[in-house]
This record gives structure tokens, sequence and C-alpha cells, in this order.
């Protein structure tokens, strides 16, 4: 199966050439509402790649586009969320968008050491809008209920980690796991929904995509 990477350090040429220009200017008229981060993953219960793929396709159902990174890259891929053929299943602004790049709604993105990789990206998007990394519709999930710097077992030191390292850029973590009876993918991409909606009207951007064509 075909995944498709961003590495954030090679973010001006990777995926089609200028990643953070495009996608700043995809989420300035509104056709990528925002972005998740799903770090770690889960084990497959309820169907291909669990809590995880359930959560990641509620949210590109609402033109959220997601990266995966650690023990989630394995759910989405199960879920067959890392191809091209992911975007059947995404709304109809993401999926232009991805479209037009030739991308997978989901995409795999490398940490690097201690997660700067990801920090790196998110950074660099923050440059293309002109904005702060805590100004942007974005924000991080953890699949697992883990502790920040708590390894999960089998998929690395730096899962809980890279949600600390986010957060203290200005991305919140929202996962709601602990809050709920049971993991539920709709509450928490509700939250999330409604966390990228406010950081998008604060940004005095429309919050749903009006069908400009994207070029």
């Amino acid at each position: 199966m075909e995944q498709q990477t961003v590495f954030p350090d090679e973010a001006a040429t990777t995926v089609g050439g200028g990643m953070p220009d495009m996608l700043g200017k995809a989420l300035s008229i509104g056709m990528v509402r925002g972005l998740v981060g799903i770090v770690d993953g889960d084990a497959p219960e309820g169907g291909p790649g669990g809590v995880a793929a359930g959560l990641a396709r509620e949210l590109i159902r609402q033109d959220i586009l997601v990266f995966a990174t650690g023990g989630a890259v394995s759910a989405m891929g199960q879920a067959g969320l890392l191809t091209p053929a992911g975007v059947a299943e995404a709304g109809s602004g993401l999926a232009d968008f991805c479209d037009h790049l030739g991308i997978a709604p989901v995409l795999r993105m490398d940490e690097g050491p201690d997660g700067e990789s990801v920090l790196a990206f998110f950074a660099a998007l923050a440059t293309a809008l002109g904005v702060e990394i805590a100004d942007l519709p974005a924000a991080t999930s953890l699949a697992a209920d883990l502790s920040p710097r708590e390894p999960a077992a089998g998929h690395g030191p730096t899962a809980g980690g890279l949600v600390a390292d986010l957060s203290r850029a200005g991305l919140p973590a929202i996962s709601g796991m602990g809050n709920l009876a049971g993991p539920d993918p709709v509450r928490v991409a509700e939250a999330i929904s409604d966390h990228i909606t406010a950081k998008r009207l604060a940004l005095g951007l429309n919050d749903r995509f009006d069908g400009s064509v994207y070029s």
C-alpha cells in the first residue's frame, strides 16, 4: 500500500511542492477547515483501525486534514485512509484539495527525534499564514490515553512527548478519552471541530468552503 509522508524538513518541495503554502491558501478559503495530528494508535476494535481511524474519518468528513504519526499510522493504513482513494470519505472541500495535489486525506508524518519534524511543519504553516502556531486552526489528539512523555508499549518514546511539545507551542491536545465512559470518535471530533471553528473565526476566515476554485 502506498503511504504518503510529509517530511517537514523538506517542506518546500514535499507533496507537490510548497506544501505549507498550498495548505495555507486552502485554509484561507475554507477548502480545508483545519488540520489535526493524531498521535499514537489503539487496538483495532470495532472495525479496521479502531478509534484512531474512526476519529480520522469523522474529521476528514468535516474538511479537516489529518496527519498521523506513531502507532496511528498502522490504524490509518488498516482503514485505507493513507492513499488518495481515501478522499471518497472526505468532505467536498478537502476532497478537492487532495485531488488537486494527488494526496491522501490522511498523511503519515515522520516525527524525527523529539518530534521536531512535526513542530517544524506546523511552524512553516504558521509562517505561510502569517500567524503564530497557537493561532492555527489546528489541534492534536492522542489516540491512546497517555500522559506527556509516557511511552506507549511498542509505539516509541515520543508519542506523549510530541503532544506535550505541540501543546507548549500553542496547539491544544483534544482527546476527551479520559472524560468519556468509552472512546467516542464522534464526540471527540465535535470538540475538535468546535475548536477549529473558533480559531478560524478569530482569524476572520469563513468556516466553510464556499466553492472557490483552488489554483
